[in-house]
């Protein structure tokens, strides 16, 4: 999971199973092949109760997109934390 955090105007993504900050607005999840159902259902229990499902980008290697329910992430806050994930960018 890659919680990605947003104050101000810019954003970063924090690694992998360190668990959302509490000021993150996005959290991915990347499917990959030869991930177990296991380590998916750890990833998605790790998420904040009070995120959501957003939205899927990819096909072999699929990321999910969660967001705290009730709020609007802008598009910009999305794509980067898609991007953060495929490259290890933090913004």
């Amino acid at each position: 999971m890659r919680p990605v955090a947003l104050p101000a105007a810019a954003s970063h993504a924090t690694p992998d199973g360190q668990g959302a900050p509490d000021d993150a607005l996005v959290a991915t999840v990347t499917l990959s092949p030869g991930r177990s159902p296991a380590e998916l259902a750890a990833d998605l229990a790790a998420l904040p109760a009070e995120f959501v499902f957003v939205e899927a980008f990819g096909d072999l290697s699929p990321v999910l997109v969660f967001g705290r329910a009730g709020v609007a992430l802008p598009r910009r806050a999305v794509e980067a934390a898609v991007v953060a994930t495929l490259t290890g960018w933090d913004g």
